[in-house]
């Protein structure tokens, strides 16, 4: 029996009612609709630093990996939002003209 472990560098984030995970390869989002049920997106990723090796250098490598962690994670973030605002949409249509008859002190 291989006792040898393997490493695998595994990440994620909480999103509006989810979760996003991050693996070698793959980012996965799982969010709850307000039905109850699991929606989940499953996409590739690839880094930048692969197709350019000068990007894998010690300061450059921490900048390009604080990059790729904000795009992907406002995607998922945007991902997770959209059941919510389906949810809300009659309802913010409903509220917005109510808003601007009141001023925000009064709010």
């Amino acid at each position: 029996m291989n006792t040898e472990r393997i490493k695998k560098f595994v990440g994620g984030q909480a999103v509006i009612e989810g979760v996003m995970m991050r693996g070698p390869g793959v980012t996965a989002t799982a969010v709850r609709e307000p039905a109850g049920t699991i929606v989940v997106q499953k996409e590739p990723t690839k880094s930048i630093a692969d197709t350019y090796p000068i990007l894998k250098k010690p300061f450059l490598r921490g900048c390009v990996a604080l990059y790729e962690s904000l795009v992907i994670g406002m995607k998922a973030l945007s991902f997770s939002a959209k059941p919510l605002v389906m949810k809300r949409k009659k309802c913010l249509i409903v509220k917005l003209p109510l808003l601007w008859l009141f001023p925000p002190s009064l709010r």
